[in-house]
């Protein structure tokens, strides 16, 4: 069995040795051990738990799902009132275990915020139908497994973006192709351009022109193949 050394601040290390005297645990090692499992485990902890409850029996009160017997017969709320884990299983339902990164989160919103400008730009300077098919919103991949389609799903269910074309008519664009490399190659174009017009202080100046649309589309194709 292999061993780890652990240094401990020692107020922690006395509430370790108090908690093993307690009885609850047989030995510091058990306590470490069992504390590393719910670590990896990502399961909720007792207070985390008892939150979890308050929340669910509160939530059943409130929507009155079903008979009075609902809270005894809820096997989620169950389980968590009594701590058997392996029966956690629908609380991934009530929150997602990964967390989007701010990073990842700007990365949508400029993605997003780049087809708005060139749509904007298309009807302004009446470029062709070619052009206005080419800056349609493709969406994110719902298989990339990054959390980008569920972040713009969760934008346009709040009112923010629905108006970039076409998720005024299709909410939930899944673009089942991967496509951040393209929108990286687009965004090295737009990002330099959307700063410098951000120092002008007319609202026409903040237009794409005709030739910067045709640049940031022209990024659609990879290099390679131009």
């Amino acid at each position: 069995m292999a061993q780890l050394t652990i240094t401990l601040p020692d107020e922690l290390e006395n509430e370790v040795r108090s908690a093993v005297r307690d009885g609850s645990y047989g030995s510091i090692s058990d306590f470490i051990r069992d504390a590393i499992r719910l670590e990896l485990s990502q399961k909720p902890r007792y207070w985390e738990r008892a939150n979890l409850v308050l929340a669910l029996e509160n939530n059943l009160m409130l929507k009155e799902l079903v008979d009075e017997n609902t809270l005894e017969k809820n096997e989620l709320l169950d389980a968590l009132r009594k701590g058997y884990a392996t029966n956690y299983y629908d609380i991934e339902y009530i929150a997602s275990h990964g967390e989007l990164s701010p990073e990842g989160a700007d990365f949508v919103m400029n993605v997003l915020d780049m087809h708005a400008a060139l749509q904007h730009a298309a009807e302004v300077h009446g470029m062709s139908d070619e052009i206005k098919d080419e800056v349609m919103f493709r969406g994110f991949d719902g298989n990339a497994g990054d959390g980008y389609l569920g972040y713009t799903n969760f934008l346009v269910d709040n009112g923010r973006y629905a108006y970039v074309k076409p998720l005024d008519k299709i909410a939930h664009l899944n673009s089942h192709s991967m496509v951040n490399d393209t929108y990286e190659r687009m965004l090295s174009v737009y990002l330099p351009i959307r700063k410098a017009k951000a120092r002008n202080g007319s609202p026409r100046g903040q237009v794409l022109t005709a030739d910067e649309v045709q640049q940031i589309v022209g990024e659609q194709v990879h290099p390679e193949n131009r």
